[in-house]
């Protein structure tokens, strides 16, 4: 049950090396801007992360009674988790800057990630 985790795990790193990249290895297309690209793939990423995150909670956790309150929780530590990511890319990596619009997608993805969880894995 365990290997539930796994795919948390590859996306985590997945992620994590994406928020890290230095800003000159990241495409520079004016059409990114135009469709605003940026911020899709922020809310999709914090998406897949919660709802990876509850999908292996829901699979490894023998009493399901709590599971909405663990469920807050992880989608309050995937959202801490992109706010750090901007200061990281604020201070840490080169040609890279806070924004607060990254992380306000973070946190759409992060609520899109925890409505779909309630609904598909807390049955009422």
């Amino acid at each position: 049950m365990k290997l539930a985790y796994l795919p948390l795990i590859g996306w985590l790193l997945i992620s994590t090396y994406l928020l890290t990249m230095p800003g000159d290895e990241l495409p520079s297309e004016d059409w990114f801007s135009d469709i605003s690209l940026d911020l899709w793939i922020h809310a999709g990423m914090f998406l897949g992360m919660v709802v990876l995150w509850c999908w292996a909670l829901f699979k490894t956790k023998r009493n399901k009674a709590p599971l909405l309150k663990n469920f807050v929780w992880i989608t309050l530590a995937c959202l801490v988790y992109g706010i750090t990511m901007e200061f990281i890319q604020l201070y840490f990596i080169v040609n890279r800057n806070f924004s607060y619009s990254d992380i306000s997608a973070d946190c759409v993805g992060c609520l899109g990630g925890f409505l779909f969880s309630r609904k598909r894995f807390i049955k009422k």
